[in-house]
């Protein structure tokens, strides 16, 4: 499973893999992990670039789709509590890590990475 930008985003083409990402995301036909992996890289990227706003926004979108697989669910929610302690959201990004270590199907790499990231969310709100 890919964790960041497309082929065309490693030669220095983000525009155009972030127009690409959309392209999956907006064809309704398209298997739901591809959308869910398009919405996941362009968080991915966003992010690379600095928009937290958009990077935030595409995992919402990625979490709200009730047919995206769990391993895409729980990666998306690790990196968006990892964005929103980076923004001082301890308490969001602290129920996001709750929320993957409590999933029944989250991968257990998923879990250990959500267990280490509140570990280290504690400790930067003051509580470690």
């Amino acid at each position: 499973m890919s964790t960041g930008i497309s082929a065309r985003g490693q030669r220095g083409d983000v525009e155009k893999a972030l127009l690409d990402f959309g392209a999956v995301v907006a064809l309704a036909d398209a298997p739901a992990e591809q959308r869910a992996q398009a919405l996941f890289n362009r968080a991915v990227t966003w992010g690379q670039r600095g928009n937290e706003e958009q990077e935030l926004a595409d995992y919402d979108a990625l979490l709200a789709m009730a047919d995206a697989p769990s391993e895409q669910r729980a990666q998306a929610m690790v990196n968006r509590g990892i964005t929103r302690g980076r923004r001082g959201e301890m308490e969001k990004a602290l129920a996001d890590f709750d929320a993957v270590i409590e999933m029944k199907d989250s991968p257990a790499e998923q879990r250990a990475k959500a267990m280490f990231s509140r570990g280290i969310t504690w400790g930067l709100d003051g509580e470690a």
